[in-house]
């Protein structure tokens, strides 16, 4: 396969592993059983500022980014494309409506269970394979 259309494979099969780990992220948030702590902070900025969940998420991905590049750290275009498209991925989930909040414990554990599940998998077997073999882009 040449460079251009191996390039397209890859960007898009991260922007689906981006948009199954955002559907994921949302199952969490909405089986209100914990979260991760970068999502915690997220979680908490919401109910201080008037901000969504995903423009928190790209806005403190944009702080670290600042605080980082001054000290040699440049971020990749994978961490750029990440900040970005979680946060906005998010948002369009959660507006959409597409995972229900459950009332229910047992409804709440499986919505923890597949966001756990998701989230691993997706790191495992999209992330990991797409960007590995080429360390200049991660």
């Amino acid at each position: 396969m040449n460079k251009p259309l191996q390039l397209i494979a890859r960007v898009t099969w991260l922007m689906l592993g981006l948009f199954i780990f955002s559907f994921s992220l949302v199952m969490l948030i909405e089986a209100k059983l914990g979260l991760s702590p970068w999502d915690v902070l997220h979680l908490g900025i919401t109910y201080y500022l008037p901000f969504t969940f995903g423009q928190v998420i790209i806005g403190t991905g944009l702080l670290c980014v600042a605080i980082a590049y001054p000290l040699g750290i440049k971020p990749s275009s994978a961490t750029i494309i990440n900040m970005f498209f979680v946060g906005i991925f998010v948002d369009l989930i959660a507006a959409a409506g597409w995972v229900v909040p459950q009332e229910s414990y047992l409804g709440r554990w499986v919505y923890l269970a597949l966001g756990v599940l998701g989230c691993g998998l997706v790191q495992g077997y999209i992330f990991l394979p797409i960007w590995a073999p080429d360390p200049g882009i991660v």
